[in-house]
């Protein structure tokens, strides 16, 4: 926000910050279901397995051990499905093709034919000053370095290698003798040191931009229909309606937290057809449903 207000003062917070859950996004909720489906899936099976067989509790330290035998193993399995991902084609489709280019997401991404330059000047100064606040954090570590340490030799001294890939059937073994051993290293007074869980982020915001935030999220209930996003859209032929034609009107909130809508179809002003649409603005989780397609994922 502070970057993006070094060019544009009057900015406002919505055009920067998206306030809610990620459940309202439906491309991440369909790419997250895309690698449930086709590669995670199997890993919450085989933890639940060791959770059945209470070899795993949820506490601090089952879960230490957890992440070092297998967190390198599931990155590099997602980094290999990100890379089929890109490389798969993306369809065309009719009622897209005015923004959603047809062809791989790699060579799109990184050797476009004809794009349009986005990127604006950055304040080296702002920018030395927020990198300053972060510069001792390391995004891919999970683990303390101390507690690496301790990991590795408490692994190496029963015959376990350090690391592990999938097709080494001992990390199951390796992972049950980890967790007693460090059960046994903790009764026995040693200490295990983790990762504080980040916390204060919204705590944060609320203070710097209260005001904005909370026009934020009355803007953030208005509904804005396209059929554009509809995966059945490929049936509907260019032409026979635009985003424009439809809209929502709010016409009231009911007891659950749930704001009622009218659909107003005016392509037809004759017929006027009104249909509710139920959207959920209580804390409970959303459904949301939508296509993969059309979008370059970076790790």
């Amino acid at each position: 926000m502070l970057l993006r207000r070094e060019n544009k003062s009057d900015l406002p917070f919505h055009k920067v910050y998206s306030y809610g859950k990620s459940t309202k996004n439906q491309r991440i909720e369909a790419w997250r279901n895309l690698l449930t489906e086709g590669q995670t899936q199997e890993w919450k099976v085989f933890f639940a397995e060791l959770e059945g067989e209470e070899l795993f509790d949820g506490g601090d330290i089952d879960k230490s051990c957890l992440q070092y035998i297998y967190i390198d193993i599931i990155r590099s399995h997602i980094h290999q499905f990100v890379g089929i991902h890109n490389s798969h084609r993306i369809r065309r489709q009719r009622p897209r093709s005015h923004y959603l280019t047809t062809g791989q997401p790699y060579l799109l991404y990184h050797y476009p034919e004809s794009t349009r330059d986005y990127k604006a000047p950055v304040n080296l100064n702002l920018l030395s000053k927020l990198e300053a606040e972060v510069e001792n954090f390391d995004l891919d570590q999970y683990l303390p370095g101390e507690t690496m340490e301790l990991y590795a030799r408490l692994l190496s001294v029963g015959g376990f290698p350090a690391e592990y890939v999938y097709s080494d059937t001992r990390h199951r073994s390796a992972y049950i003798f980890l967790w007693e051993e460090a059960a046994r290293y903790l009764s026995n007074g040693g200490e295990i040191s983790l990762f504080n869980t980040p916390t204060g982020a919204e705590e944060w915001i609320q203070v710097q931009t209260y005001n904005e935030i909370s026009h934020h999220r009355e803007f953030d209930n208005i509904l804005v229909l396209d059929e554009t996003d509809d995966d059945q859209s490929d049936d509907i032929e260019s032409g026979q309606i635009s985003s424009d034609d439809i809209r929502a009107e709010t016409i009231g909130i009911d007891s659950g937290g749930s704001a009622i809508y009218n659909e107003i179809d005016d392509s037809h002003p004759e017929d006027r057809q009104q249909n509710n649409i139920v959207w959920d603005l209580s804390e409970g989780e959303d459904s949301c449903e939508g296509s993969n397609d059309g979008y370059f994922l970076d790790l």
